[in-house]
């Protein structure tokens, strides 16, 4: 059983070392800045308390707390005379929303935020711009209910989803209240202003929940401690970036707005880390800790300065691993999945060490690697044949993907258990992986049979599942390995892990596909299933039309039979930077790669408008309309910014590679400040040699900073690599 307390008051009253990019000069709450409606999600969020799109002056519906989902909270009313001031104009920022309303020469000020310990918190102003007097009301109200427990203290105690939930409510200067609400009933005389301060605090213990609100609503200036606090995060969190590009640098920082929406440092029950949710709407599922894109937010938060995001992250998987060595399909607080999705977790964790080298950390994890290898071994190769079997479509998280369905002539009642390209793929990185972490923390004798094991794997998935007709992988029917001839963008995947041979002219004939516009190239590409598939579709599960009854309510909102999937994206384009630095081809290039970049950047904007950023689940490939929940985080964007296009190549020596994928003349000039790096700050600055200088450091052309001093300075955009051993043996 959990206690809730919700507090309700209202009164009167780095590690940052940048050198090149000022932070003051890429403010979060300036960047993103927009109008406010229905359609923004709510920027700010506590440990573990969020809300939706909340409109009005307070937070009347759409506030999630744990376990509590869409709880009406409360909102604000402002009359004068008998008539109520609207808000008439809104603005977002991530730290908060400002409001304003006028009505009979009484104006209206307001901002409303949740704090990082979790407060809903909301402020008004109101000022009497006449010379009379006005009579106005200010109503906190709440459908859960007030009782009056003492003086001055009002609450009000129910079972709330099978939780007890207490609600304990204050107002300084009230003069009325009644079961739904506290309120002050007066006269604002002409000229006068008067402060209201509202306050709903959220937390697991009732003692600590008055306490943190009190504090809070005794400060000299509450928003602007919480403006601190909030941007503060940033500043001591992310590396900055610059460029040319407006839609590139303004993505750049809404991705990191989003990392940071979907942090929640619970620290209770299962989740004794902190950790991150798959997104952050409307729905109780997707808020929770959930496998399926777990790989790539441990990407995307390796590059924030505490490593405690990222290990926690992991923690709360691995110490939560299920008996049979998978990973569960979720961690909640309180709940643990019993199910899985396929993933690649392991082979993650190995990324993420190369980038940060915390071998404590990877002796502490190492033992949970294997074992998940060995898990998905056991329980997806049954057949023993180093081939990976899923045996629902929903298990991949890639759901209708036609392969499934292919053997019954795409029969949506009729799907076979398969041996997929995508896990078999997965399962190899898993192997390599933690072959290589054991031979870091020096087992020679573990790391062997796990690279004899991802070699297996390899040489399988290599001679069975490619294609020598079509040149393309398939995933097989389980029970006689035959193809399902379907190209599906996990044809693709085997690259992500650089699993063909480097030096075969044979297997990157598939990148051939990717560009044909019969085929991957939409017009916001790549298609999750080729058109060439009967089953395509950007708008719905094949034979299934939209308001079809019951044939609708049996299938899923997601499908993967043709639209866009960010998660997808993630994948193919670190795949095809793969390609481009191992392999001789010349079916894709540098082009190719910002092409994808540049798609995947621009649709990130609500209808191209560059002022409304916009990330959920997967979008329409023709047209670029979103579908799914908002505020999704299952893909990475800012980690591909770095790896390849700033060109950071993750190593686990002391060489530091830096080999930009950007294409030569398209852009000017770009910097990355304050980038962590096995224990080193980079910063890393193009300036096209033009005489320009175009950030003032004196110095043009591709200049590599660490910790702060210039240590390579070359003229054209190339690879640079540098061995940071030697400022070990300049200090020593």
């Amino acid at each position: 059983m959990i206690r809730i307390l919700f507090v309700l008051l209202l009164t009167f009253n780095l590690f940052s070392q940048t050198i090149i990019l000022n932070p003051d000069d890429y403010n979060i709450d300036e960047i993103l800045k927009r109008p406010y409606n229905s359609e923004v999600p709510f920027g700010s969020t506590g440990k573990y308390l969020w809300a939706t799109s909340p409109q009005g002056w307070g937070f009347p519906e759409g506030v999630h707390f744990y376990l509590l989902t869409n709880i009406k909270a409360y909102d604000l009313y402002v009359s004068v005379g008998s008539d109520r001031v609207k808000v008439k104009e809104a603005i977002y920022y991530p730290s908060h929303v400002s409001m304003e309303g006028e009505l009979s020469g009484v104006s209206v000020k307001g901002s409303k935020f949740i704090t990082s310990n979790d407060i809903l918190f909301s402020i008004l102003k109101i000022k009497n711009n006449t010379s009379e007097d006005k009579n106005i009301r200010v109503v906190a109200y709440s459908d859960i209910g007030f009782v009056k427990l003492k003086d001055d203290i009002f609450g009000f105690e129910q079972f709330y989803h099978g939780i007890h939930v207490y609600v304990m409510a204050k107002m300084t200067g009230y003069n009325k209240f009644y079961p739904n609400g506290i309120y002050f009933e007066g006269v604002i005389k002409g000229g006068e202003e008067k402060e209201f301060r509202f306050g709903m605090a959220f937390d697991l213990e009732p003692s600590s929940c008055e306490k943190k609100l009190k504090e809070f609503l005794g400060m000299e200036d509450p928003l602007k401690e919480h403006i601190k606090q909030y941007l503060g995060w940033f500043k001591s969190e992310i590396p900055y970036f610059d460029c040319p590009d407006k839609w590139f640098k303004k993505m750049w920082y809404h991705r990191y707005y989003l990392l940071r929406k979907n942090l929640s440092e619970t620290n209770v029950g299962f989740l004794k880390y902190p950790t991150f949710s798959e997104g952050r709407w409307r729905s109780s599922w997707y808020a929770n800790t959930i496998s399926y894109g777990a790989p790539h937010v441990i990407r995307e938060a390796r590059w924030l300065h505490s490593k405690k995001y990222y290990q926690g992250y992991i923690l709360n998987f691995a110490e939560n691993i299920n008996e049979n060595g998978i990973y569960r399909n979720f961690v909640a607080p309180f709940l643990l999945g019993d199910g899985y999705y396929t993933e690649w977790i392991t082979s993650a964790i190995w990324d993420s060490y190369i980038v940060r080298k915390d071998k404590d950390f990877l002796e502490k994890v190492v033992e949970k690697m294997a074992m998940n290898v060995e898990g998905w071994l056991k329980e997806c190769d049954r057949d023993k044949d180093f081939l990976l079997e899923v045996y629902d479509h929903f298990a991949t998280g890639m759901e209708w993907q036609p392969s499934f369905f292919f053997f019954s002539g795409y029969d949506i009642n009729k799907q076979e258990i398969l041996e997929r390209v995508d896990l078999t793929s997965y399962v190899y990185g898993n192997a390599l992986a933690t072959s290589l972490a054991f031979k870091e923390i020096g087992d020679n004798e573990k790391s062997k049979k796990y690279l004899e094991i991802a070699e297996k794997i390899k040489n399988s998935l290599l001679s069975n599942m490619w294609d020598k007709r079509t040149h393309f992988f398939y995933s097989l029917r389980a029970k006689d390995n035959e193809k399902a001839i379907v190209k599906e963008i996990v044809g693709f995947y085997p690259f992500y892990f650089k699993l063909p041979p480097f030096n075969s002219k044979e297997y990157i004939k598939a990148w051939e596909y990717l560009q044909f516009e019969k085929e991957f190239w939409t017009p916001f590409p790549p298609a999750s299933t080729a058109k060439s598939c009967p089953a395509y579709s950007q708008t719905t599960v094949w034979g299934v039309q939209k308001n079809s009854g019951e044939d609708l309510e049996r299938v899923t909102v997601c499908y993967w039979n043709g639209p866009t999937w960010p998660h997808a994206n993630s994948i193919v384009i670190s795949a095809l930077a793969n390609t481009l630095r191992n392999y001789k081809q010349s079916y894709v290039t540098k082009n190719t790669l910002f092409k994808l970049l540049e798609s995947f950047t621009k649709v990130q904007f609500k209808d191209f408008n560059y002022d409304f950023p916009y990330t959920a689940e997967f979008y329409n490939g023709e047209t670029g309309e979103w579908y799914g929940h908002r505020d999704y985080n299952h893909s990475t964007y800012n980690d591909m910014i770095i790896q390849y296009l700033i060109g950071v190549v993750p190593r686990n020596d002391s060489i530091i590679e830096i080999d930009p994928l950007i294409p030569e003349n398209k852009w000017d000039y770009f910097c990355i400040d304050n980038l962590p790096y096995h224990n080193h700050n980079l910063t890393i600055v193009w300036d096209k040699p033009d005489g320009k200088d175009y950030y003032n450091d004196k110095d043009e052309g591709f200049t590599l900073y660490v910790d702060g001093k210039k240590r390579v300075n070359i003229q054209e955009l190339k690879k640079i690599l540098y061995d940071y051993s030697k400022i070990e043996r300049e200090e020593r």
